[in-house]
């Protein structure tokens, strides 16, 4: 079992996805800073001295709807703007179910808009019956450009509490193989996530220890001989070697050994307060509205992973203090862990108004049969053979496109590497985490559409101009800090615009992925991105070649940079980085 271990914040479990995030400040949000001023219109429609009194509004705190409640989504459609405020007949409806107050949605809308706060990131607030249409300001975006060129993208400050994150739990008993898959790549990519938020990494790395490196050595001929230490050993450099080839590192292993202990307390502590039902020899435990009991002791007076999950979560909780534990497994586990969870709010080690342990489910990898990935002799597929195999199908591909020449051999190898593990973590995490995928080295492979293979050359292409245009990040920020303090990038066309907007959801989207851990949403984002961006560069001319007469007549090229637009090319890279470097995935300057 291996344990990434952060810090965030607090939760309850019948709040809705998110309230348990607390932030803090808004960053680069456009949603978090447009929810803000929503919810203080709201609130100020219920304050005389802010504009005319308005009895009805005096019920809405008996309604349900608090600020934390407000929502601003982004428009389905340009033509609705770029956000919309959609909860005005929501209100409306309860103004009248709740408080027999007939207020027409329009009525409400109109008084909403008459609150709003005006604040430099809206161009314009639009009121179309009962929806409010926000309209971003041009100027604003141009400022964001050249401020996020300058000092990286700022993300939301949120409140930091401990959280404990479970994945990957091979057995050490056995060799890796494609059902530990997506419990390692959906656990590393949700760390990430959390440390890309500020949440302090408390990580220990166990194959980073030179004393158990050097004792491994020395055993080599015990490993000869099958000695069992010896074996377990082996086995665990063996998982670090998988782990470094996907990119995992800096993490706390924990076997059930650790827990043995604690095992033992556990049940000392249950048969001390008489909470065990003996059956058949086994002790039981009936957690309350759960259909089947945990089966605490066996006939045979052994331990179950019944007794091993219930120690685990307790140390989490009391010894570790974790406020918010992901547990990041398959959901053929859900009903065991919705036991698990229910039996620690029954013994009161948690209040699932203060703590928040949850359930992180996946679908299964199946095979193209569309039935579980297993070799043609119906067995697991190892790991290992799944990489290298990855590896092998990528060299052929960077071969065909006539791409080895360009690499010395070792590059070449690192290139293929980096997009054979870059595409078997993106095939997994661009699918809905909950569904099954169907496993697929001809489509992860293909550089056309949502794949890894095609954002790594589109984010290679897109460093490359600068590179070819001779302009260093040194003359691009020279560029950017001599701009007027109150001015921003130019952004005269309308595909510069898109793309400005286009870059400036990342925030939010990250933040809605923290709050529902559905990775695709990153995937979904960084396509996009690429797609604007290529439909920018159609039609916007970054760098363009000026014909002119040189020496002796003769005709030469001159060529002229808009370093407006590179600076929203360079951006652009910026953040694909950002995205790969969530989702585990190495970009490549070249390929």
């Amino acid at each position: 079992m291996l344990l990434a271990q952060a810090t965030p914040p607090k939760s309850d479990d019948k709040q809705a996805p998110g309230a348990h995030l607390q932030i803090e400040d808004f960053g680069d949000s456009i949603i978090a800073r447009l929810n803000d001023v929503f919810a203080k219109a709201v609130q100020n429609l219920r304050k005389p001295n802010k504009i005319e009194f308005i009895p009805t509004f005096e019920a809405y705190p008996t309604l349900g709807i608090d600020a934390s409640m407000i929502r601003v989504k982004e428009a389905s459609n340009p033509k609705f703007g770029d956000y919309q405020f959609e909860m005005v007949m929501q209100i409306s409806r309860r103004l009248l179910s709740e408080q027999s107050v007939k207020e027409p949605p329009p009525v409400v809308a109109k008084k909403i808009v008459a609150a709003l706060e005006q604040i430099e990131l809206v161009e314009k607030y639009q009121l179309v019956n009962a929806y409010i249409n926000v309209y971003i300001s041009r100027k604003h975006l141009g400022k964001r450009i050249a401020e996020i060129s300058r000092k990286g993208f700022s993300l939301p400050k949120i409140a930091k509490k401990h959280v404990i994150v479970d994945y990957s739990s091979p057995n050490i008993a056995k060799q890796m193989h494609v059902g530990h898959l997506r419990s390692t790549i959906i656990g590393e990519a949700i760390a990430r996530l959390l440390e890309c938020f500020g949440f302090t990494q408390s990580k220990v790395k166990f194959d980073n220890d030179p004393q158990f490196k050097s004792e491994a050595y020395q055993c080599v001929v015990a490993l000869q001989n099958f000695e069992p230490d010896t074996v377990k050993a082996w086995k665990m450099i063996y998982f670090a070697t998988i782990y470094k080839r996907l990119g995992i590192t800096d993490l706390v292993e924990r076997g059930e050994s650790f827990y043995q202990s604690r095992m033992q307390s556990l049940v000392q502590e249950l048969e001390q307060h008489q909470l065990l039902v003996e059956d058949k020899g086994r002790k039981l435990f009936f957690p309350h509205e759960c259909n089947i009991p945990m089966t605490v002791v066996k006939s045979d007076g052994g331990y179950t992973y019944d007794t091993s999950d219930l120690a685990t979560l307790k140390q989490r909780l009391s010894e570790e203090r974790a406020d918010w534990i992901l547990y990041v497994v398959d959901s053929g586990q859900s009903e065991h862990l919705e036991n698990v969870f229910a039996t620690g709010k029954q013994l009161k080690w948690f209040d699932a108004a203060q703590k928040r342990v949850e359930h992180v489910q996946f679908g299964l990898v199946l095979g193209e049969d569309r039935k579980k990935f297993k070799t043609r002799s119906g067995e697991n597929v190892k790991l290992t053979q799944l990489l290298d195999e990855g590896v092998r199908r990528a060299e052929e591909k960077l071969r065909t496109k006539g791409k080895e020449g360009e690499f010395t051999p070792q590059e070449f190898r690192e290139v293929a590497e980096s997009v054979a593990y870059g595409c078997i973590r993106y095939a997994d995490m661009a699918q809905s985490r909950t569904s099954d995928y169907v496993f697929s080295f001809d489509r992860m492979l293909d550089d056309r559409g949502n794949t890894a293979v095609y954002l790594l050359y589109a984010y290679a292409r897109i460093r490359s101009i600068a590179r070819n245009a001779q302009v260093t990040r040194e003359a691009i920020n020279s560029f950017i800090n001599g701009l007027p303090s109150d001015d921003g990038v130019l952004l005269d066309h309308p595909r510069e615009v898109q793309l400005a907007k286009q870059i400036l959801k990342f925030s939010d989207v990250l933040l809605s992925v923290l709050k529902s851990l559905q990775l695709n949403k990153i995937c979904d984002y960084v396509y996009e991105l690429a797609t604007v961006f290529h439909d920018f560069y159609g039609e916007c001319y970054v760098v363009s070649k000026l014909p002119t007469e040189g020496e002796n007549g003769q005709q030469a090229a001159t060529t002229k940079v808009n370093l407006n637009r590179l600076v929203l090319c360079e951006v652009t890279a910026d953040i694909m980085q950002r995205c790969f470097n969530v989702l585990g995935i190495r970009a490549l300057e070249r390929m």
